[in-house]
């Protein structure tokens, strides 16, 4: 199968479309952002502004089947589990290193936030070493509430020292 992915407003590499990537690449597909003649297309949108943006791409592409997610159009949409803890496909944009969550949800309510409202109460989620490619010494974690829980905390950064 033939997957194209659109990253619509990501000013970093859009963890989603690297872990559908990493899916697809599994399954033996092709994917990425120039991928021709398409079965299949992921359109990400994470900010609301670029939502007018992301749905006239839709329209672009009548014949095809179309995945729309991201924060900017349903905040309860969520990426399959067989997705969401896969190890990312960093290839995808060439990222020089690792990219995750350690935590999702957070223990505050800020009325600007959407967090509370898109992940709920604070988790663990993943360990760093998941999501870690050995080549990369660096780790940009994507986490809102990083210190919420504690003992999960140092157990992440010690790993990461180490």
């Amino acid at each position: 199968m033939n997957i194209k992915l659109i990253d619509v407003d990501s000013r970093i590499p859009n963890l989603a479309l690297m872990q559908i990537s990493a899916w697809h690449k599994q399954q033996g597909d092709t994917v990425g952002f120039d991928t021709p003649n398409p079965d299949k297309i992921y359109i990400s949108c994470i900010f609301s502004k670029n939502r007018s943006q992301a749905l006239g791409l839709c329209t672009l592409y009548p014949n095809v089947e179309i995945d729309l997610g991201g924060s900017g159009i349903d905040l309860k949409k969520k990426l399959p589990e067989k997705m969401q803890k896969i190890m990312p496909d960093y290839s995808l944009y060439s990222a020089k290193y690792d990219i995750g969550f350690t935590t999702r949800g957070c223990i505050r309510h800020c009325p600007f936030c959407i967090v509370p409202k898109k992940e709920g109460k604070i988790e663990k989620w993943q360990h760093i070493r998941e999501f870690h490619n050995p080549d990369h010494t660096v780790v940009k974690l994507l986490d809102n509430n990083i210190y919420a829980l504690k003992d999960w905390f140092f157990e992440n950064t010690n790993y990461a020292i180490e």
